[in-house]
């Protein structure tokens, strides 16, 4: 019910004609007498033209039955290099070997700058989705990846969870000595955020990163797919996702990403690394990486522990300190008096709460406690890390 709702009512409006290409394009390829096992889908802007080579360098999806969805795109307001690089490739790509291949043109019809990534992905999501709900795939599952990214060969693994979405492992790869270096730092920074959120006891503690989602087809239509954003369009799917099943992360898979500098997005990996290699390794002035006081990680978790007090008895004020000051600027006291009246039980306040204070509120809460803890060096947060790890062993 929820698919077939969400294709009638959320779905693009493109989504009918593509899936008639699509149709068409299958009946020409082996996929009209094998059933298409899953669906691997990929936006492409301004990539080389053989991208799908070094994606599936590991790993034949068309031994193993899996279609590959391409939506080539540009924004309209690129470059015009970047939108004839990206017609290149889309015409090389069409005129390809691969007969597992299908590629949808929203090149000769711009995206809105705005709307980016996250409109690329959805469209293919959404073409996805309905072969899916018409029978068509063997597996509810629907792969997302990235066209920088090569694929390992247990990438098709047996998923073990039952609904929602799968987090499989990445690495940032570079033949770059600098960039590696990097990357290798930003990998790190991002680890140690999840580990963070990890320790704080936090649902939201998984790694964010479009080229390593699964996502099931009915979560995908429950929570009305990708946000239409032209970046964090992974963490704020995967942050609608965890509020209705827990993100599974599978560290047995691990796909590479290329790294690389660039401003193409405002934030995420690119900008990222752009500044890191211009604040840190190509300056001889610099210091040490900084990033997270694990403080805040520590408040972090008092603070998921006062709101687990508050669903138990809701009566009582929240303490004056400087966790409560923070939980009212990202405005509990706006909420706090409906979810002690609406809710009943402790389980459905604690709920809410969960639901409230959520992926993006957790990153907002960390944000506010860097202004009581400031940032210290990475290496340096890291290794009080693994001492305190090694005294807890110890101590057991």
């Amino acid at each position: 019910m929820a698919i077939a709702k969400y294709l009638a009512g959320y779905a693009e409006a493109e989504t009918p004609a593509n899936y008639d290409d699509l149709l068409a394009f299958l009946e020409r390829t082996p996929f009209k007498q094998t059933p298409t096992k899953t669906i691997v889908v990929v936006p492409a802007y301004d990539e080389p033209r053989n991208f799908v080579e070094t994606l599936c360098r590991k790993v034949d999806l068309a031994k193993q039955h899996v279609l590959l969805i391409v939506v080539a795109n540009t924004p309209d307001n690129a470059p015009a290099q970047a939108v004839q690089s990206t017609l290149d490739m889309m015409q090389h790509l069409r005129g390809s070997k691969h007969n597992n291949l299908f590629v949808i043109d929203r090149v000769s019809t711009p995206i809105a700058h705005k709307l980016g990534v996250g409109l690329a992905r959805k469209i293919g999501n959404d073409l996805a989705l309905k072969l899916w709900a018409d029978g068509k795939l063997q597996s509810p599952w629907i792969y997302q990846t990235d066209a920088d990214a090569c694929l390992p060969n247990n990438y098709f693994h047996s998923i073990k969870a039952h609904r929602g979405a799968v987090v499989f492992n990445h690495n940032h790869v570079s033949d770059d000595r600098q960039l590696q270096q990097a990357a290798d730092l930003y990998d790190l920074h991002m680890a140690y955020y999840v580990a963070g959120l990890t320790h704080a006891g936090s649902v939201y503690a998984y790694p964010t990163l479009g080229s390593t989602l699964v996502v099931h087809a009915k979560d995908y239509a429950q929570v009305r797919g990708f946000p239409k954003r032209n970046a964090a369009e992974d963490f704020y799917l995967l942050n609608k996702l965890a509020k209705i099943h827990p993100i599974t992360v599978a560290r047995e898979v691990t796909v590479e990403v290329q790294a690389r500098a660039s401003r193409r997005v405002p934030f995420g990996t690119g900008p990222a690394l752009t500044k890191i290699l211009h604040d840190h390794l190509l300056t001889p002035q610099s210091g040490a990486y900084m990033s997270y006081n694990w403080s805040c990680f520590e408040l972090l978790k008092q603070a998921l522990v006062t709101l687990r007090q508050y669903a138990l008895r809701p009566q009582q004020p929240l303490p004056s300190n400087q966790i409560t000051t923070i939980l009212y600027k990202l405005g509990f006291n706006k909420v706090a008096h409906n979810i002690a009246t609406k809710y009943h039980s402790v389980e459905r306040r604690h709920k809410a709460l969960s639901d409230w204070f959520d992926g993006f509120r957790t990153l907002r809460f960390v944000h506010q406690a860097r202004l009581l803890h400031a940032d210290e060096p990475l290496l340096q947060s890291l290794h009080k890390i693994r001492d305190v790890t090694h005294n807890n062993q110890r101590q057991l």
